[in-house]
């Protein structure tokens, strides 16, 4: 990447038409502003063709492609193929960036060339006062997110794992070189070209200040579903890619065994019992906030381990 950088900026989607709308806005007020963004659309039923067409937004160049559902690595890898960027950003639909979000991702790779970066991705707080889970979990992904460059950059690495599409970005060249996103995997994409990148020795880099809100909210149950598809994913993967385990091996354990942990985790599963016990209209008043969030902890945790839903 010599003389002036082209940047664009990837965004596959499917049904996110009003978080689409946030998204392009907060792109519109972007501190660097020199970008493409290409939106490929993998074939929406909601309102996203509407929007896209109808709507007026102020961004240098905007391209939008509409594909038969085909999932979004394949969306991901069709919006590489429609951009003319030597640098890619990757940014989920659900998510808004920072206003220096792009300026922090360009800098970076003027500086560290033929690396790649992710960023944080955290909730916004402000906008689910009233939903307890969104609140556990912005206390979450906050101190998750913040906890391995609280001082500017980390490395990532096997002992140190923070990566994910929500927001990276990479030179067009590496992304061709590493082989585009694996377009056989439903999930766990972006885990998967972590680890081939690893595999060849390329420097990854993570850094809390080129941030996203990301707009997820959603209640436990949908959560907890979330989490059961990610632990699938990472079998899935193991299975084809067994050799994953020796890279990365934290990502495919689950903790120690044992009767106490085993009966532990089965008390914890969440089902309709905790379901009504949550949503009871007394238990924010009377368990505190700390406990609380300790029994998100364990039913999120517990309940997506394999082998052990019920």
């Amino acid at each position: 990447m010599t003389k002036k950088m082209k940047v664009s900026v990837i965004i596959p989607t499917y049904n996110r038409s009003n978080k689409l709308i946030n998204l392009l806005n907060a792109l519109e007020k972007q501190t660097f502003k020199d970008f493409e963004t290409v939106i490929v659309d993998d074939d929406s039923t909601d309102s996203t063709q509407y929007v896209l067409k109808s709507s007026q937004f102020s961004l240098a160049s905007l391209k939008t492609i509409h594909q038969q559902n085909k999932g979004h690595a394949v969306a991901r890898n069709r919006g590489t193929e429609e951009a003319s960027g030597d640098l890619l950003i990757f940014l989920d639909s659900d998510v808004r960036p920072f206003p220096d979000c792009v300026e922090r991702h360009v800098y970076h790779h003027t500086t560290k060339r033929g690396s790649m970066l992710a960023g944080r991705a955290v909730m916004d707080n402000t906008l689910f006062q009233d939903s307890d889970i969104c609140q556990y979990r912005y206390y979450l992904e906050r101190k998750i997110w913040s906890f391995p460059s609280q001082n500017g950059l980390a490395t990532v690495t096997p002992d140190n794992y923070f990566f994910s599409t929500q927001n990276l970005s990479l030179s067009n060249q590496l992304f061709n070189d590493l082989g585009k996103f694996d377009e056989t995997l439903k999930d766990s994409v972006d885990f998967d070209l972590c680890v081939r990148a690893m595999i060849e020795n390329i420097r990854i880099y993570y850094d809390h200040r080129a941030a996203v809100w990301h707009d997820d909210q959603g209640n436990l149950n949908s959560y907890v579903k979330r989490q059961i598809q990610y632990r699938n994913a990472r079998e899935h993967l193991l299975l084809k890619k067994p050799h994953y385990k020796d890279v990365i091996p934290e990502q495919f354990s689950y903790g120690k065994s044992g009767w106490i942990r085993i009966i532990l985790r089965r008390l914890f599963i969440f089902n309709q019992i905790w379901e009504k016990i949550l949503n009871h209209r007394w238990y924010t008043k009377i368990i505190p906030r700390w406990l609380r969030f300790k029994f998100y902890g364990y039913l999120i945790h517990c309940s997506s381990i394999p082998n052990l839903k019920i």
